[in-house]
Parts: structure tokens; C-alpha cells; sequence
């Protein structure tokens, strides 16, 4: 379980094999111990994004205008579920840095890339109102989105949430909100965006988004109080889901039952099925 946050490092947590829910195992990265030769320096920066990667091997972080990327491995050295197998042994998983990339913007606002699968193409929205396809095999950017210079086809406010398809085969499809009260549909085949969602309330947080697993609707939550539900081919609302006392400002499908979890900023979760009960 990666987490960021401000006081400028990543806790990679390994939920615990006894009771659910509890953390047995962390290791700090950023201000940590050498690693071989070489020492892991501070971040020194707020970190808005933190994303396993590549079959957990790798680790990304969104930390200032850098990211970060981060090899994971443990004392075995490296493998697929690296983390995984350290979890269910007396072994922390070391790391070093591999890889830097700074933007011009002055901070990183999100980062998205697929863990599934095998893909060497990482998403990355800034503070400059960019959205970056950007390649770690060729170490250079693939597309840059300027929002401001795509004549109303992007945002109106810098992207805060990046969310990618569920579906190996729709791997070019993506999700971004931003506080225009928008969410957006991108294709990166023809490199815009082909939907915009924007019946919801958005204009101060960040707020999540997802598709469903069907690839049938999309679930945004915001600040009136409920989550939407739209129809991904049809941009319309299917549904509004309520309940909550204050923003929602996360949502997740499951990835196999047609089941919906919201979360709130009065710290409570809901649990939807698919009639729409709570």
C-alpha cells in the first residue's frame, strides 16, 4: 500500500497476514539507508502521488516537479511480486532510485500507470495545466496536452485526478477531473479528449473518478454531497448516489461484483450494490 503525503516520503506498507487491516511491515522511501553503493536522498518536496508499477517492481512518485521512479526488490533480489513475497517473510524490500524526470511546472499533481500488465507508458498531470504521456523505456515524453491550447477540448484548471481503464485491451482510455467541475474522456490514439462529463460539483477539491469494470458507466464523486454516475458512452447521468454528509472525494469499483465504494470527507465509507442501495 503506497502513501504519500507532505512531510516529503512514501510509506510502502504490506498489509498484515493476522488480523485484517493491520500493518505489519513498512519501509520509508526518500530518507532511507543505503542501498548498495549508492544512498537515497530526501525527497524534499511534497509528495502528491504514489503508484506501484510494473508488476509491483517498480514504484512511482509524484514529489514536487519530479517524478520519481523507484526500483523494489528484496534481499532475494528482484521479481514480480517482490513485494508480495517480502510481505510474508522477515524481509523489508530495499529500493534505489532509477529513474528522474522533471517537469517546468512547479508541481506534479497526479500519476497513473497501469500494474497489471506490462506497459511502458506512465500519465502525469502538473500544476501548468499538463497532461504528459511520457515513455520510461525512450526516457522522454510521448504526448503533451496543453490544456490551454486546445480551444475547450481540455480543462479550464490544472488536472488534479488521473484514473486509467480497468481494461488491458482499452489501455489508451483515461479519465481526468479537475476543479472546472469537469471529468474528462481521453483517447491517446487521437490524443484528445472524446467525452466530458460535467454534471457534478467540483471546484475546490480534488476528487476522484473511475470507470466500472464493464467499461459501461463512469463514477465521479464531488461536492454536492453525492456521487454521479454516468453513462461512458453517452456522457448523461445514470444515476445519483447520496447519503453523504459532506464531499466525496473518492470512488472504486470492485473489480470482479458490480459493487461501488464512496468515500467522504466526514470520514466514513458507503458501499453500493448495484440497485443503488447503501
Amino acid at each position: 500500500i503506497p502513501g504519500g503525503g507532505a512531510a516529503g516520503g512514501v510509506a510502502a506498507a504490506a498489509p498484515g497476514l493476522g488480523a485484517p487491516g493491520t500493518l505489519n511491515k513498512a519501509r520509508q522511501i526518500g530518507g532511507g539507508k543505503a542501498t548498495g553503493a549508492q544512498r537515497n536522498m530526501p525527497l524534499g518536496a511534497e509528495v502528491k502521488a504514489a503508484r506501484f508499477y510494473y508488476l509491483d517492481q517498480l514504484a512511482l512518485v509524484a514529489c514536487g516537479p519530479s517524478l520519481l521512479v523507484y526500483s523494489i526488490a528484496g534481499r532475494e533480489g528482484s521479481s514480480p511480486r517482490a513485494l508480495t513475497s517480502c510481505a510474508q517473510s522477515a524481509d523489508l524490500p530495499r529500493y534505489r532510485l532509477a529513474h528522474r524526470w522533471s517537469n517546468r511546472a512547479q508541481q506534479l499533481t497526479d500519476v497513473a500507470a497501469p500494474n497489471d500488465f506490462l506497459s511502458p507508458v506512465v500519465l502525469i498531470a502538473a500544476s501548468d495545466k499538463t497532461l504528459t504521456a511520457y515513455d520510461l523505456h525512450a526516457g522522454r515524453p510521448t504526448l503533451v496536452l496543453h490544456m490551454g491550447e486546445l480551444s475547450g477540448g481540455g480543462h479550464s484548471r490544472p488536472v488534479r485526478t488521473v484514473r486509467l481503464s480497468p481494461d488491458a485491451s482499452e489501455s489508451q482510455l483515461l479519465l481526468t477531473s479537475a476543479n472546472d467541475s469537469t471529468v474528462r474522456l481521453w483517447d491517446l490514439r487521437v490524443g484528445r479528449s472524446v467525452r466530458c462529463f460535467a454534471t457534478h460539483s467540483n471546484g475546490h477539491h480534488a476528487i476522484g473518478c473511475a470507470f466500472s469494470p464493464c467499461m459501461r458507466y463512469v463514477a465521479v464523486g464531488g461536492e454536492g454531497r453525492h456521487c454521479t454516475l454516468y453513462s461512458l458512452q453517452q456522457g448523461t447521468v445514470v444515476q445519483t448516489l447520496g447519503g453523504h454528509l459532506d464531499v466525496v472525494s473518492d470512488v472504486a469499483f470492485h473489480p470482479r461484483h458490480p459493487q461501488l465504494a464512496t468515500a467522504c470527507f466526514d470520514g466514513r465509507c458507503r458501499f453500493w450494490n448495484n440497485g443503488g442501495e447503501s
